[in-house]
């Protein structure tokens, strides 16, 4: 009886894990001094789905992506 609540649990378990990533947005700075900048940025979306046929979970992409910043400011 273990194993078949496992196996029941499992499609639950990977929704809540692919829901806690889905909205993840992160920048960072790539290369900061004193008259350049340059950023990077982006967001991963990620869509679950249970294949009742292969028993299996589906993963993919649902509208990720990423940006890049630069700035260059003129010395005085």
């Amino acid at each position: 009886m273990g194993v078949l609540m496992v196996i029941k649990l499992k499609p639950i378990i990977t929704f809540i894990v692919t829901l806690s990533l889905a909205q993840i947005t992160q920048a960072t700075s790539i290369y900061d001094d004193q008259y350049i900048q340059f950023d990077i940025y982006g967001q991963i979306r990620l869509i679950n789905s249970w294949d009742t046929e292969k028993n299996k979970t589906i993963i993919g992409d649902d509208g990720s992506r990423i940006g890049f910043y630069a700035e260059h400011k003129l010395p005085h």
